[in-house]
């Protein structure tokens, strides 16, 4: 099972996904950059450390492209992992995990500094979907190289879960928390209830159908 292929340096597509990493990167220095200098007394230790952090990403980034340019000049047996087309697309998605994680939490401390909080809760919701970015990626890709039977119904699980917190974080939006009249209140519940017992429905069915074609067809 080979995973994100594309991403491998003797590919003719990785200087492309290579680049746009580097460009991805880019978000998360200038977002902190932009706080750190807009910031009341220009001191911020966790906006300075998110500069660093993204900055130290970028570095890393380059630093192991470089390495796996130069392979063919006699580097030393401890840099064969790194060199290795095995390495480099887990690599190149755990940095795009990574920076793309960075720059949401700083966009969160954007919207804290303008005065938006948001409660524990949504905070959570919102941080759940964020974290379902790289999870989906990841399902996708095992469906498109094979590698795992029932890797669809993890894809399944990934898209329903992100649509039906998106759709919570919506109805709340919607409902004022001053609102005396429940009709509506409960109208929007239960389309809300219905498209998770749908979603759920779904994904049974999806898991059942897979079972059986596993029964069926074994693999070799």
């Amino acid at each position: 099972m080979i995973l994100f292929p594309y991403y491998r340096l003797s590919e003719r597509s990785a200087q492309r996904h290579v680049q746009l990493t580097r460009k991805l990167g880019y978000m998360p220095m200038l977002i902190a950059l932009t706080l750190v200098v807009s910031s009341p007394g220009g001191r911020c230790p966790a906006l300075i450390g998110g500069l660093g952090l993204a900055i130290g990403l970028q570095m890393i980034l380059a630093g192991v492209v470089g390495i796996h340019m130069q392979r063919k000049t006699g580097l030393p047996s401890v840099f064969n992992p790194l060199i290795s087309d095995g390495f480099f697309p887990v690599f190149l998605f755990t940095m795009q995990t990574a920076l793309t994680l960075l720059a949401v939490a700083l966009l969160w401390r954007t919207l804290r500094n303008v005065g938006i909080h948001l409660p524990a809760w949504q905070n959570g919701i919102v941080a759940t979907l964020v974290l379902m970015i790289p999870f989906t990626r990841l399902a996708n890709e095992l469906v498109r190289s094979g590698g795992m039977i029932f890797a669809p119904l993890l894809l399944d699980l990934c898209r329903y879960a992100s649509i039906n917190l998106v759709i919570i974080l919506i109805a709340f939006a919607i409902l004022e928390p001053t609102d005396q009249n429940q009709i509506p209140a409960v109208t929007i519940w239960a389309c809300v209830t219905l498209c998770v017992m749908i979603c759920l429905f779904l994904l049974i069915d999806h898991g059942i159908r897979l079972r059986k074609e596993s029964l069926t067809h074994p693999p070799v």
